[in-house]
């Protein structure tokens, strides 16, 4: 399968059974929140800043995100991580193909496309993760854009649902910072191949050179504002952190819809942090300490 040099960015499926009994063991799977599992060689399958799939027996592939901050269970032998940017998927995506394949199976890794269904977390190819995620965007209606989403459109921060542009609008200007920036990644890697990543995919939007070989890795904002505004979840600043250095973060400022123009494109290479940086807690995250 894969060799333990290989792990680091590859993506990963969570087996999740919302509750109930998993292998013979029942784990404490907070579904979006949280995933327990055991020590041991799952120590090396996950990383904080990977993304995953969960697979739901009996439903298929229900949801993806990033992984989180990793920590010690209360169960002895166990370790928790948190989950990041959850988005379920509804429909699920079953585990075959229209050919009746199994999507996450590969014949250059597992003879007669074996898959093994009975670990609860598992390894896969880019490129499968690729299939998957696609096929979920294929599938699902696209969301309305969240209050965050239509605050950047307008440049501003998301402190109330008054004012903000409508959904089309935010979409409009999503759609075009995202082919702005196709064409400056383009331009920067004229020899490479480039993929604009489906809409559904957690941590990055283009992927420089092919799947389980990447050169570069590029997050897209877009904002009206003559500033480099942007909003960015803490999913996509954890994969910034663990691929600092083939990252870069894309700003398409002052862009101009009526006109179709933009003024300017802020490129920033490497973690979203540091001095530069201007940063804001938009969101807390807490939980009680036991006394």
């Amino acid at each position: 399968m894969f060799a333990a040099a290989t792990l680091a960015g590859v993506p990963v499926v969570l087996v999740t059974a919302h509750g109930e009994p998993r292998a013979g063991y029942t784990y404490d799977d907070r579904t979006g929140i949280s995933y327990e599992y055991p020590d041991g060689r799952y120590e090396a399958w996950i990383t904080t800043g990977d993304r995953f799939v969960y697979h739901t027996p009996d439903f298929g592939y229900t949801g993806a995100g990033v992984i989180g901050e990793i920590r010690s269970s209360a169960t002895a032998g166990r370790l928790v991580c948190d989950i990041l940017d959850y988005e379920p998927w509804e429909p699920p995506v079953p585990l075959k193909d229209a050919d009746g394949e199994y999507l996450e199976a590969d014949p250059s890794v597992w003879t007669n496309g074996r898959v093994y269904w009975a670990q609860g977390v598992r390894r896969i190819l880019e490129d499968r993760y690729d299939l998957i995620v696609a096929a979920a965007s294929a599938a699902a209606p696209a969301p309305a854009p969240s209050v965050e989403t239509r605050g950047a459109a307008r440049g501003r921060p998301a402190s109330g649902a008054r004012g903000y542009a409508s959904a089309a609008v935010s979409a409009a200007v999503d759609a075009y910072a995202m082919r702005a920036a196709m064409g400056q990644v383009a331009s920067l890697w004229p020899t490479h191949p480039i993929e604009q990543m489906p809409r559904n995919n957690p941590g990055f939007d283009i992927r420089v050179g092919p799947a389980g070989a990447e050169n570069w890795y590029y997050e897209v904002k877009g904002t009206q504002a003559s500033d480099p505004l942007f909003f960015m979840s803490e999913g996509e600043r954890k994969f910034s952190l663990r691929e600092a250095r083939r990252y870069t973060l894309l700003v398409v400022v002052g862009i101009d819809l009526r006109n179709d123009t933009h003024g300017s494109i802020v490129r920033r290479d490497g973690e979203v942090g540091g001095a530069d940086v201007e940063l804001e807690t938009a969101q807390w995250r807490g939980r009680l300490l036991a006394k």
